[in-house]
């Protein structure tokens, strides 16, 4: 049971972090049933158990807006289409041009800029001004593998960069969300009934600002002890 669950237990672990992004998302999604196809080749499946996690997995992604976060790993510098199987046609330029296409007017329910087609396909085939993005990342890596930072190399006020960004903001748990509600509950007492509003928000988002500090420089542990 350890065996089948762990896989699971590690997903969702990063699933939960306050900064899981889109381009996250498939990437559990296919190392999961890489792990567990991988178990049922190695070690059988003997009870249905193995089945019915990969089942469940495929379902999930069913009902996922796919497109969203495929466009999600096409838009980090530094995976692009790599992550992906090799001659796949749903993941040709042509197909990729569709999904960037159907998700801008989604987003903005405006016209597509004339410019779009030309420097997305400069970001897939590194050319241009994104021709430099590659030696970029690699310097970058060691500092940070925010997908965001790396296009401060080539920082453009351009259409591709502005669905990047809003793509890329885009949390994909609801984490945060629920870290609020508590420290509302925790801030809000009998002793504090009569906080206004604007001040319990205030002091809410102080406490996650000073945790999501304590987290970043490994200080949480020390500082719950006092």
């Amino acid at each position: 049971i350890k065996k089948h669950l762990e896989p699971l237990a590690h997903a969702s672990c990063i699933m939960q972090e306050a900064h899981a992004c889109l381009d996250q998302v498939p990437l559990i999604f296919g190392t999961l049933m890489y792990e567990y196809l991988k178990m049922a080749e190695t070690d059988g499946d003997h009870d249905g158990l193995i089945q019915a996690i990969i089942d469940s997995i495929e379902k999930r992604w069913a009902k996922c807006d796919q497109e969203a976060f495929i466009l999600a790993i096409v838009l980090h510098p530094s995976l692009k289409t790599a992550p992906f199987a090799k001659n796949m046609p749903q993941l040709v330029p042509a197909s990729l041009w569709q999904i960037l296409h159907h998700l801008w007017t989604r987003f903005y329910s405006e016209d597509i800029p004339t410019n779009l087609f030309k420097e997305f396909m400069d970001y897939l085939h590194s050319r241009g001004v994104y021709s430099v993005l590659t030696g970029y990342i690699d310097s970058l890596q060691e500092v940070s593998s925010d997908p965001l930072h790396m296009y401060d190399g080539v920082y453009l006020e351009s259409p591709l960069q502005r669905i990047t960004w809003q793509l890329l903001s885009i949390c994909s748990n609801s984490a945060s969300c629920e870290h609020l509600f508590s420290m509302f509950g925790i801030t809000l007492t009998h002793l504090r009934s009569r906080l206004s509003t604007n001040v319990m928000v205030n002091l809410a988002e102080l406490q996650m600002h000073l945790h999501g500090l304590h987290m970043k420089q490994g200080l949480v542990k020390e500082y719950l002890k006092w």
